[in-house]
């Protein structure tokens, strides 16, 4: 067995296959309606739809197969992908890559595999659509197309499984990130080290449009001492791991609460609430307790001690503690548990031991010990004199953001990306004398230490600026300098290091004037903006390629509003429907649709946007679509809806299937009819049979199943043609139509077989005999007119198996076989007949597929022995012996070879039954050769008619000889005269190869087939053996002793040797000796026996 090898691009594959999200998934129906198609369609008993992963093969879907995965290394379907085209092995005994392989050893014992490979939408091949059958089959080209189109449709689906999760990782990760920022209240924004703003929610108290804010620095959105307190207490942030509070007032009396916490080295998160409504409340303990006790938070207050003193019916509804039950206790000794995290309980009680405020998520526990998330924000309360007083504690519970944290932990990239550090550089220029003072940074943005650049001047500056820059800089600076502009900014390329221009970001004001009144110090940074700069002409090609993708779809893409009125149709839709986009822009959708579905689509929009019931979008549907030129389509719609702006509107895909619906069409004629005679195949009529079978058993009536076989069909393809052939069968499909009633069923099974399914008979058995037999002969004698082939004149006949169904227990297929038994009785009894299904037919079937099943076990238990008989001379010389088989059943004893050999030459079993007696018989020579004794005798080995007929069997003899060592001079294989009735030319080519290592033939049962002195003059025969049954009666027959002495005379006059067999007496042989037979074997000189009990 030779395991698969791993295409060239293993790792490649293997990432397009996870990226698939198709293994370890659930069954199918898209997937396995193809898999049953398949199965049916080509006669096998399995086929699967393979996926390969690194180290297994498993199975997406699979018909006739247990197993949900196999190894890869003993896989067909690695091999599979590795094929341009499909992989067909018609005999996997027979091909040296899977002739041992365990799958075709032991369990399924594939004999017959077919794989198209499936490839995913980058032509990566990730699995199979395989064929797999216990018996050796034979695969057309037609077949292989067949097989080709199914793995197409596979490749269609995978295809479809992509697109739908692309769609699907899409819509998730914009409600996420929307959701995330939609449920905080308060203004929440990302700050980085060059005080840009990174993030920014909407919210009504900006002071400016978010997209004013995104991207800018807090002096360019807040200017003025609210801009350099922001920008402090950022500072502060970034040197401090405490949360830095800041309270401020707006000139229109609104209060807010900003609070400041590093996020990491690089950002700080600035959360600001409007505290204007707080500040208007009175100080006093009792409004401030019915707030606290009506607010959905719980609150906790607790005495300087850390005891708890008051709560609020929130934190009962949270915690399942009432202020009884918790008053004087600490909080932690009762909502705390074995899951709590020890990290966080120390943070709290560090700060509450030092005094200060803190803000955890920490995991309690309920009353009824259940655990829950909760936010804990605790302050210290203060007496007027600065005396701890207590501390209140608000707790939100989060257990559900918890929960979801999966889902937010999937947008931490997007969060990073936009709170991504960025370092800033410092500068201070003296415009009088050109004195430039910068910071570490500033040089490192453009790749230097500051030691490279020192000393620093103006010139500094100005010769590490691209010259186009420079112009607008200087034209700036001067404008700031003389004060008509409010601060200096500007974003420049600077030379890096390394050769290259990196984009910075570089703003600044007067900081100090001169008694004149002119400007002396400009103070100022730099801000490395090249990740921004890029990032925004990459956004803008990537907007443009996005439009032009939308434009060049093969999908129409039309966007409607929530009134269905169009507000873009891309070109697809244009070629799709027939309206240019200036048409449809601003009209109504239902333009597009036919009648049936304009007359309820701006009800069930409206219903929809008011209920939210109907499920418009998130599942495609099909529909009618209205062509501009009045044609009525089938299309396929997907919605999506979504937010711009604060409305709703719909996007959705179009796709036109009138040819996807044609190839349906096609596909379920090409599934259940015949394609010559456009009559049901087999697939359909089992179906039809199924209910006739459940019709039989409700109404209590009989029903009958013919199986018609065209007599001699086989003589007019070979005379007449195939042309002529395929007109008889669409001939005989039209008769048999006439013949039956209406309602009844007529197939085509395939070849010349055709199969009527007569329903509604009597509910008497033996007069629905007497009508289906009436039915039988009108179908019979309708074919016995001649038929006219296009000018060639045919007469024919058919043989007709009937078998009766009623209340029956046997399956479609039992019937089938009980009709196709009955027919080749009708066969046997002379063709033209009409022949009824006897019970006994089904147990001489039953028995042989027994028997068919046991010598697969005998194969694979070593059921079979060899014994050896002797063969001697005229002078009772022992010369050689014949290797006779036998089967020694475990439970049925001794098996002759006549009831199994017939059996194993039509399975093919006989081959690998040969392959071993042919091996243990050489090993048998070769033992010999080593003693002196048994060194000349021969051994002759019986080879039949299909192995001899085999391509390799010259090899296979030759490879036995060559692995035991045996010499192929003592190797005799014995022939039948049925074997040179066969092909001579190539029996005679395989005969001469295998004489010129020195094997020899001999005819086994000479006389009793197809003697001819043709072949005895053309083949390299070296002996005759007269079969027994001329032996047994020759001392009494005188026309058995006439045949024997014919053999012998022309054994003689040709130069052959003769052996008879079957020599019991010594009369018979004394008798053959004097007819000049000198070479016997039979129960006179011994009975076959074990090698060991062989007396040499």
């Amino acid at each position: 067995m030779s395991a698969p090898d791993y295409p060239a691009n293993e790792a490649e594959r293997l990432l397009a296959l996870h990226n698939a999200a198709l293994l370890d998934t659930l069954p199918e129906e898209r997937f396995d309606r193809i898999t049953r198609l398949a199965a049916h369609f080509f006669g096998v008993q399995t086929c699967l739809v393979s996926l390969i992963d690194r180290d297994r093969l498993w199975f997406k879907s699979r018909v006739g197969l247990e197993e949900e995965q196999l190894d890869r290394d003993i896989s067909f379907c690695g091999h599979a992908i590795l094929e341009e085209g499909i992989l067909t092995v018609p005999d996997a005994t027979q091909d040296p890559r899977f002739s041992d392989n365990p799958l075709v050893t032991s369990a399924p014992h594939i004999r017959f595999y077919a794989g198209a490979p499936v490839c995913d939408t980058g032509g990566q091949p990730i699995g199979t659509l395989c064929l797999i059958d216990p018996a050796p089959h034979d695969f057309t080209d037609d077949q292989k197309r067949v097989l080709r189109d199914l793995a197409d449709m596979v490749e269609h689906e995978v295809a479809q499984i992509n697109q739908a999760e692309v769609q699907r990782q899409l819509t998730a990760n914009m409600i996420r990130t929307s959701s995330l920022l939609g449920t905080i209240p308060d203004m929440v924004f990302v700050i980085d080290r060059q005080l840009c703003f990174l993030v920014c929610n909407e919210h009504p108290d900006l002071l400016v449009p978010r997209l004013k804010v995104l991207g800018r620095t807090i002096e360019e959105v807040l200017p003025g001492e609210l801009g350099m307190q922001l920008t402090a207490n950022v500072n502060k942030a970034f040197s401090s791991a405490k949360v830095i509070q800041h309270h401020y007032t707006l000139a229109d009396n609104k209060s807010f609460e900003a609070r400041y916490r590093q996020i990491d080295q690089n950002e700080v998160l600035v959360i600001i609430r409007n505290t204007t409504e707080q500040t208007l409340i009175s100080a006093g303990v009792a409004r401030l307790s019915e707030v606290a006790r009506q607010t959905t938070n719980g609150v906790i207050i607790t005495d300087e001690n850390g005891l708890v003193v008051w709560t609020n019916e929130s934190f009962s509804d949270i915690s399942g503690y009432s202020l009884e039950d918790i008053a004087g206790a600490r909080p932690g000794n009762l909502l705390q548990g074995e899951d709590t995290d020890p990290a966080v309980v120390k943070i709290m009680r560090t700060a509450l031991s030092n005094r200060e405020s803190f803000n955890v998520d920490v995991l309690n526990y309920t009353k009824q010990h259940i655990p829950f998330w909760i936010r804990i924000s605790c302050n210290p309360m203060w007496g007027d004199n600065g005396e701890l007083k207590g501390y209140i504690a608000i707790q939100t519970d989060v257990t559900k953001e918890k929960r979801d944290s999966d889902l937010i932990r999937s947008n931490e990239s997007l969060i990073k990306s936009v709170i991504e550090a960025n370092d800033i550089g410092t500068w201070r220029l003296n415009m009088k004398t050109g004195e430039l003072i910068i910071n570490d940074m500033w040089a490192a943005l453009l790749g230097y230490t500051l030691d490279e650049l020192m000393p620093t001047d103006r010139n500094t500056w100005e010769n590490l600026t691209h010259p186009e820059d420079l112009i607008y800089c200087v034209a700036e600076l001067s404008k700031e300098t003389a004060g008509l502009n409010p601060s200096y900014e500007a974003n420049i390329r600077m030379k890096h290091k390394s050769g290259e221009w990196v984009w910075i970001n570089t703003r600044g004001r007067v900081v100090s004037r001169a008694e004149d009144g002119r400007a002396e110090w400009l103070l100022g940074t730099h801000f490395d903006i090249n990740a921004r700069m890029i990032a925004e002409s990459t956004l803008q090609e990537q907007s443009k390629q996005m439009r032009a993708i939308v434009e060049n779809m093969l999908d129409g893409v039309i966007t409607i509003d929530a009134k269905g009125v169009v507000c873009t149709f891309n070109r697809a839709a244009e070629q799709i429907f027939g309206y240019t986009s200036d048409e449809m822009i601003g009209r109504n959708v239902s333009l597009l649709m036919s009648a049936a579905d304009r007359e309820h689509h701006d009800t069930y929009l409206s219903n929809y946007m008011d209920t939210g019931l109907g499920g418009l979008s998130g599942r495609n549907r099909e529909l009618e679509g209205l062509h501009k030129n009045g044609r009525v389509f089938p299309i396929d719609l997907g919605l999506a809806e979504v937010q711009q702006l604060g409305e709703v509107n719909f996007i959705g895909i179009v796709r036109d299937i009138t040819q996807r619906k044609k190839d349906e069409d096609e596909i379920t004629r090409l599934a259940f009819y015949d394609p010559l005679t456009l009559l049901p195949n087999r697939r359909l009529l089992l179906d039809r049979l199924q209910r006739v079978i459940a019709n039989c058993a409700r109404v209590k009536n009989y029903a009958a199943l013919l199986f018609l076989d065209l007599d001699n069909f086989k003589n007019l393809n070979d005379s007449g043609g195939h042309i002529k052939g395929d007109i008889l069968l669409c001939q005989v499909a039209e008769r048999l139509n006439k013949s039956v009633r209406q309602g009844d069923t007529v197939a085509r099974l395939g070849g010349d077989e055709f199969v009527v399914v007569l329903e509604g008979l009597s509910t008497i058995r033996h007069e629905a005999a007497n009508q289906a037999e009436a039915i039988a002969e009108i179908i019979s004698a309708e074919l016995n007119h001649g038929f006219d082939l296009d000018g060639l004149v045919y007469n024919g006949s058919a043989s007709i198996g009937v078998t009766m169904f009623a209340e029956s227990h046997s399956t479609s297929e039992d019937l089938l076989k009980q009709a196709d038994m009955a027919m080749y009785k009708a066969k046997a009894a002379g063709r033209n007949s009409v022949h009824f299904f006897d019970p006994q037919m089904q147990v001489a079937v039953s028995l042989r597929a027994a028997m068919e099943q046991d010598l697969y076990d005998a194969i694979r238990n070593e059921q079979f022995q060899l014994y050896y008989q002797k063969q001697v001379d005229q002078f009772g010389t022992l010369i050689g012996v014949e290797v006779l088989l036998r089967w020694i059943h475990p439970i049925k004893g001794v098996i002759s070879p006549a009831q199994f050999i017939p059996l194993a030459e039509e399975t093919g079993l006989i081959l690998p039954i040969g392959e071993w007696v042919l091996h243990e018989a050489c090993l048998t020579l070769a033992l010999w050769a080593s003693d002196p004794i048994k060194s000349a005798l021969t051994i002759s080995v019986n080879i039949s008619v299909v192995q001899f007929s085999k391509k390799d069997i010259v090899n296979t003899v030759l490879s036995a000889l060559k692995v035991t060592g045996a010499r192929p001079q003592q190797l005799k294989l014995e022939i039948t005269e049925t074997l040179l009735a066969n092909d001579v030319e190539d029996v005679k080519s395989k005969m001469l190869k295998l004489q010129c290592y020195g094997v020899t033939f001999s005819i086994d049962d000479f006389g009793t087939g197809y003697s001819s002195l043709f072949y005895l003059k053309q083949l390299p025969i070296y002996q005759l053996k007269i079969d027994q049954s001329f032996v047994r009666d020759i001392i009494n027959s005188p026309n058995d002793q006439a045949i024997a002495q014919a053999v012998i005379t022309l054994a003689d006059a040709m130069k052959l040797d003769v052996i008879a067999e079957g020599v019991e007496t010594e009369a018979q042989r004394a008798l053959l000796q004097d007819m000049g037979c000198g070479v016997y074997q039979g129960y006179l000189f011994g009975k076959p026996c074990a090698l060991e009990d062989l007396i040499i």
